[in-house]
């Protein structure tokens, strides 16, 4: 069954994919009861996205997989994609919005939350079209948007740890605010120095490549939703070895955490003393 795999291709796909993949399908069956469906339900879809292409990996830009199988289509892929990362932004636009309702509630960062998921929307549609036409200007355009994203939302998570937590002693939402402003701060980086350029320098090659590798978008279309090709090479998916790996993983791991921010959070004030009420019935969402 594996004979026409590659040895490092076989072993990266069951130990950096799937076994994370199946671990974090166990996460969402242990969530706390008391999280709200509002929460719950982009959590659940963001992870059940994540095992689904775990499972049936792809690239799009060379309309590759490793599973021959017609669950791996480019344009299926990309459109779950679509469903999961939104449901992924609107958490993370949601936790933001929950920690400043319960400190200075500033309706600039409430603005920042909400243009964050507009600008990921957007992102999500250049990535499709950059799908059918394999025209990597338009995926520049989608990291560019969440470099973007991750700077408008890097801003607040620092200015709420450093002076708004303060203010409030809002301490239960420290760990948080500095696993965002980590986390956002080590993406922007590579984004800047890494990501985006490496979408430009593609697409500078594409330009002056002739014929053109780009696709008309009736023909391209009709090609993401066809058969991929099946390619097992460790030199085809090495370099979408780290970005997978931590998209599978570390993704699924700071949805689930931010999933039980209410919760965590609400167990701390019932222990400190307080009433303990639902957090999110204070957040403008």
């Amino acid at each position: 069954m594996f004979s026409e795999w590659e040895a490092p291709t076989l072993a990266w796909w069951i130990a950096g994919l799937l076994i994370p993949a199946v671990f974090n399908l166990y996460l969402i069956l242990t969530l706390p009861r008391p999280i709200p469906l509002q929460k719950k339900l982009p959590t659940v879809i963001f992870v059940l996205v994540c095992a689904y292409r775990a499972f049936f990996p792809n690239i799009y830009l060379k309309n590759v997989c490793l599973v021959g199988t017609s669950f791996s289509a480019i344009m299926l892929s990309r459109l779950l994609a679509t469903v999961g990362e939104l449901s992924w932004v609107w958490l993370v636009t949601c936790s933001l919005r929950i920690v400043n309702s319960h400190l200075q509630n500033r309706r600039s960062i409430t603005f920042m939350s909400h243009l964050s998921f507009f600008l990921i929307f957007c992102a999500e549609i250049y990535s499709t079209i950059g799908t059918i036409t394999k025209n990597s200007l338009f995926f520049t355009l989608e990291e560019g948007s969440w470099v973007v994203t991750g700077v408008f939302l890097l801003t607040p998570s620092i200015f709420m740890l450093y002076r708004d937590n303060q203010k409030v002693n809002g301490r239960k939402y420290e760990n948080y605010l500095r696993i965002f402003a980590v986390t956002l701060f080590i993406y922007d980086i590579w984004g800047c120095t890494c990501d985006v350029p490496d979408n430009i320098n593609r697409y500078l090659s594409e330009r002056d490549t002739v014929p053109s590798p780009w696709l008309s978008f009736s023909d391209g279309f009709s090609q993401a939703f066809d058969a991929c090709k099946v390619d097992r090479t460790w030199e085809t998916w090495s370099g979408y070895v780290l970005w997978m790996t931590g998209y599978f993983s570390l993704g699924v791991w700071s949805c689930v955490a931010l999933s039980r921010l209410e919760h965590n959070c609400r167990d701390e004030t019932t222990k400190g003393g307080g009433k303990g009420e639902p957090l999110l019935n204070n957040a403008v969402v």
